[in-house]
């Protein structure tokens, strides 16, 4: 059965056991392009279902079991339409879909749209009545790839379908076993069930299945270490001690006088595999992956290859000792790390046969007439420095037809009949946010670790508090097994996070390691030596210039580094050394499969750092390292406004470490001002675009304090772009400092199309605290000189500020004029990141005339939009404007799930900006739900980001709000004077609340006024029109923290929709 389905060219493919991955007519849907998490879940469901259709209520029981039928359905509905237009971006009518269809009380997929899901094959394959029983069994265990919808692992209505598929694979791994044991086979199911024991440590028939297997192989000894371990782990997880039929399967084993085989012995057994010390972790796929190729008929030579360290002689021993009673004549073992010269090679594949070394005849012609009928598993270790002897390999295979060979070397052996197995490190966990024990825990290099670290402190646990620390070690150590086991072994005197800090010294970390390792692997520094003494002179060079790069490179760019380190390379020359020095493990590969990028591990790259200074050669390929990278920013900056701004924003992304190192280098060179102001300002609109603003304006703030002089033109460039960052960071106070500072440049250069950009700026800047009036004459002097320079995006940007200022004045109408003739400029042009701004801007007014279902489309487009490019500061404001349309339209549970990933988003970005909105919004959900505490707790976070933002009309509106909690609180004088307050600030600004909050206010005002009396809520009002800003959001912030205590006992009354 062909499981790799999902690139098939038609219908709807997935695989929803493990990580899930969505296919489309061949092509794959990215995790981005969903705007809404519940579309997707629908999907999920939808897919898992037998039949793909499903009741209507039994979706609103899964998906949203606490909210109201009527909000339920509406969230639905909203699920379906996102739904189809992520599956069908051309659809617009639901009728004319191809997968998703609406029935009576049903949804359910088109019959026939669904080509291949995992979890029917899965089903499928062990149900199957017909055919070999084993084939249908390898193919189910090769569809488990891992937990259903193993990406989204706390969803209710997914737990139980995810217990019975887990029961029914553990069920199947058991009877596979059992057959394979029955066929003389018994370790062929060793990797499976250790799967079955990663999953469920104490899993007692899966041990006994362990146990029985290696005993069966004559691996008594193997088989009392599995008991042991089955005995500690049931103590460690669960304090109990093995069943009564363990414990009889193990007296058995211990007490039998013969080991019972069915295996014929071998012709030639020299049984001479090395015991590991240790059991082999987290390598069960790539175990399965190499039995399966070792065990092929046609495949008689494999290289494992890989980097020094990555564990290529541990994975061929354990391979070999599980694959060994499946060659007639056993496995032989031949090291050769002491091997230099390749003339010994053959004598020492002789000597490890016991080959009579007193012949006069050659060594490969007694190997080729001693192993001629042979069916041996020749393992041969080491091979990397004696590359020259690989004929002699090839000769024994073709004179040996049952011979097969498994080699390990940092570079393959370039030999026809050669299958390379390329082994990369472990994998290692994401240490970001909140990292517990549980979360890293499943990592196999945090197994690794720990496993290595109990060896040397006896009770050693990874816990949520050291949690953090290993899993950073484990990332920064790349994931390197040699490389976590020396830095386990030095928990025996230091903690996790003081190993951390000690990786400041690599080198002299990672030494000092186990005596029992051979002498190469005993430090990092001499594995990698080992492989850096192989190299060419010319190798060794290239090699070191490399390291310049930090996360990677492209061929191009090591072409441009290499001829930098020497005249006398050519292209074809440095293109050949990447070859070698990937082929020899130095280099890895980081790219995809449309383009090619190479990187080294950090390890390895401090090395070859060292070396680059030792030639005194450092300065020089810093130099060549940062003229590349400042040519690439500065041709990507001409492109982030057109069709191709998305592609150029994923290159800059893609080499975000290399432009923060040319950075630091320019910043250290006291002749690179010029140079760092080039590159600061060519990558502005990058920082902003993909949520790296708060970095991007430290960087520009740091190159603008630089002393010495330096270009006017360059220097206002800087300074723009240092506004821009202030700015989207809503530092308006310094944004105007630096708008000031580069007006004035640019007026002295009479530089026209700079002067419009800049006053564009500033009247973003005075808009955002409110002076509507200077903020409109602004825009129209910027518009008047971009529309005589013939700058049309500079026009479009003008226009769609206009509109801004038309839609804080409730001008509708013109501000949809200005907004639609600035969306039309831009498609244009192809601006897609514009294109999400405008359709924000018009969802914003749909909801302004009340049409929330409109506001939603809109939103969902342009977050759809945002998330396709890649745009961080359009997810984040497409999100918001989202959350607030889903609030309009009574869908609680939507507008928090939204809310919640925007949130995230402005506090990893430092967008405070559009968090104050958010936290606003969320105040009035809480309101809905009568939660006064929480209301109470979002507005004075949200009031206070208003207040040191300068944006009076957000403070304004949440004191409108306030005024309404200190209503119902008992607080009337406090609400009227809150009331009062927020007046004055509109008519401050001249801005104008939107259409529902003018209803809302004014019906909390009548209210409030009714019950205190006309007099007495005058003289409140009047007190409040006389308050400063500061001194009425300090009473404010005063009033919501006490009034969090009344909030546990009070009540609330619904209030209307969302502030714009």
């Amino acid at each position: 059965m062909n499981i790799t389905k999902l690139d098939s060219p038609t219908g709807l493919r997935a695989r929803l056991l493990g990580p899930v991955e969505i296919a489309v007519d061949g092509t794959p849907v990215p995790h981005e392009a969903w705007p809404r998490r519940n579309a997707r879940l629908l999907l999920m469901l939808l897919l898992a279902t037998p039949g793909h259709r499903i009741a209507r209520d039994v979706v609103l029981e899964a998906l949203w079991p606490s909210a109201s039928l009527e909000a339920a359905t509406n969230s639905l509905y909203v699920a379906i339409h996102t739904l189809r237009r992520v599956l069908e971006p051309e659809v617009r009518s639901g009728r004319s879909s191809r997968f998703v269809d609406v029935t009576g009380d049903a949804i359910r997929l088109v019959p026939g749209a669904v080509s291949w899901v995992d979890v029917t094959a899965f089903t499928a394959a062990l149900d199957a009545r017909e055919g070999d029983r084993r084939e249908n069994l390898v193919t189910a265990l090769a569809l488990y790839t891992g937990e259903f919808l193993g990406d989204d692992l706390y969803l209710d209505w997914a737990a139980v379908r995810r217990e019975h598929l887990r029961w029914r694979w553990r069920e199947a791994v058991l009877e596979y076993a059992a057959l394979e044991r029955n066929a003389g086979r018994p370790l062929l199911a060793v990797p499976a069930l250790e799967r079955v024991l990663q999953v469920d440590p104490t899993d007692e028939p899966a041990f006994r299945a362990l146990m029985t297997a290696y005993v069966d192989a004559g691996r008594r000894e193997d088989a009392i270490r599995q008991f042991e371990r089955c005995t500690t782990l049931l103590h460690q997880e669960l304090g109990v001690q093995p069943s009564e039929e363990t414990l009889a399967l193990a007296k058995e084993i211990r007490e039998a006088s013969v080991i019972r085989t069915d295996f014929a012995r071998p012709s030639i057994h020299i049984a001479n595999l090395p015991v590991p010390p240790n059991p082999l972790v987290g390598r069960g796929r790539e175990i399965e992956e190499l039995l399966d190729l070792l065990l092929q008929p046609r495949v008689r030579l494999v290289t494992i290859s890989g980097t020094g360290g990555v564990g290529k002689t541990r994975l061929a021993i354990e391979a070999a000792s599980l694959a060994r009673d499946e060659f007639a004549d056993d496995a032989c073992f031949v090291g050769l790390a002491q091997v230099r010269d390749p003339d010994l090679v053959m004598p020492s594949v002789a000597r490890a046969l016991d080959l009579d070394d007193a012949s006069d005849e050659p060594p490969l012609a007694r190997l080729r007439d001693r192993l001629r009928d042979s069916n041996l598993l020749l393992v041969v270790d080491n091979f990397e420095q004696v590359l020259d002897a690989a004929s002699g390999i090839a000769d024994l295979l073709a004179a040996c037809p049952k011979l097969t060979i498994l080699t390990t070397s940092r570079e393959p052996l370039h030999l026809r009949a050669e299958h390379d197995f390329p082994l990369n490190p472990l994998p290692v966990p994401k240490v970001t946010g909140i990292v517990t024990a549980g979360h890293v825990g499943r990592s196999s290099s945090i197994e690794l670790f720990v496993q290595r670290a109990r060896a040397v402190r006896h009770g050693f646990l990874l816990s949520d508090v050291n949690a953090a620390a290993v899993g950073q070690l484990c990332a920064q150590l790349d994931g390197l097994p040699l490389a976590i086991e020396l830095a386990a072994a030095r928990v025996r005197h230091q903690e996790p996070h003081e190993l951390v800090v000690g990786l400041t010294d690599r080198f002299g970390l990672l030494a000092n390691g186990y005596r029992d390792l051979p002498t190469r692997q005993r430090t990092m520094r001499a594995t990698i030596t080992w492989s850096y003494d192989l190299l060419s002179d010319a190798e060794q060079l290239l090699f070191g210039w490399l390291a310049i790069f930090t996360g990677g490179f492209t061929t191009d760019a090591a072409i441009h580094t290499g001829r930098q380190a020497s005249n006398a390379f050519t292209e074809r020359q440095v293109s050949d050394m990447i070859a070698s020095l990937k082929a020899k493990g130095l280099l890895h590969d980081s790219g995809t499969r449309h383009h090619s990028r190479y990187g080294m591990y950090e390890t390895v790259r401090e090395f070859a750092l060292e070396t680059l200074i030792n030639r005194n050669t450092y300065g020089a390929a810093a130099y060549a390292h940062t003229r590349w990278f400042l040519n690439l920013a500065e041709r990507a900056a001409s492109q982030l406004t057109g069709p191709d701004q998305t592609h150029w924003l994923d290159i800059l992304d893609t080499e975000l470490d290399n432009l923060r190192a040319a950075l630091a280098y320019l910043l250290d060179d006291p002749s690179g001002r010029d140079d760092a102001l080039r590159l600061s300002a060519a990558l502005w609109r990058f920082w902003w675009s993909r949520g790296y603003a708060r970095e991007g304006r430290t960087w520009l703030e740091r190159v603008l304090g630089m002393p010495g002089s330096c270009s006017a033109e360059l220097l206002a460039r800087a300074l723009y772009a240092a506004g821009e960052l202030a700015e989207a960071l809503a530092d308006y106070q310094q944004a105007t400092i630096w708008y000031e500072e580069a007006l004035l440049l640019h007026q002295s250069l009479d530089d026209e199309a700079g002067r419009a950009e800049i006053l564009n700026g500033l009247g973003i800047v005075v808009r955002a605290q409110g002076d509507l009036n200077r903020a409109e004459a602004l825009h129209e002097q910027a518009l008047i000189i971009l529309q005589r320079v013939g700058d049309r995006r500079g026009v479009a940007g003008a226009l769609n500020n206009l509109g801004a200022v038309a839609y804080f004045r409730g001008e509708i109408g013109q501000a949809e004029h200005y907004w639609n003739a600035a969306l039309a400029v831009v498609r244009k042009l192809g601006d897609d990141r514009a294109i999400v701004a405008l359709i924000g801007n018009l969802g914003a007014l749909a909801l302004m005339r009340q049409d929330a279902q409109l506001a939603v489309a809109l939103h969902e487009e342009g977050l759809s939009l945002a998330r396709r490019i890649g745009d961080a500061f359009g997810i984040t404001q497409a999100l918001a404007n989202l959350g607030g349309a889903l609030l309009a339209s009574d869908d609680a549970a939507g507008a928090a799930e939204v809310f919640e990933e925007a949130l995230l988003r402005c506090r990893e970005s430092g967008n405070i900006a559009t968090e104050a909105v958010i936290l606003f919004d969320l105040g009035r959900l809480a309101e809905r739900e009568h939660d006064l505490a929480a209301a109470a707790n979002r507005y004075a976070v949200s009031l206070t980001l208003f207040h040191d933002a300068h944006n009076l009309p957000g403070v304004a509106s949440t004191l409108e709000r306030i005024g309404a909690l200190a209503a119902v609180a008992g607080a009337p004088t406090q609400a009227a004077r809150f009331l009062g307050a927020a007046s004055a600030m509109w008519q401050t600004t001249g801005a104008a609340r939107n259409t529902v909050d003018h209803g809302e206010y004014e019906r909390d005002r009548e209210k409030l006024e009714a019950g205190m009396g006309e007099v007495a809520f005058g003289m409140a009002w009047s007190e409040g029109l006389q308050l400063m800003p500061a001194k009425v959001v300090a009473e404010a912030v005063a009033f919501l923290t006490s009034a969090q205590d009344y909030a546990r006992s009070g009540s609330l009354t619904e209030h209307g929709e969302r502030f714009m």
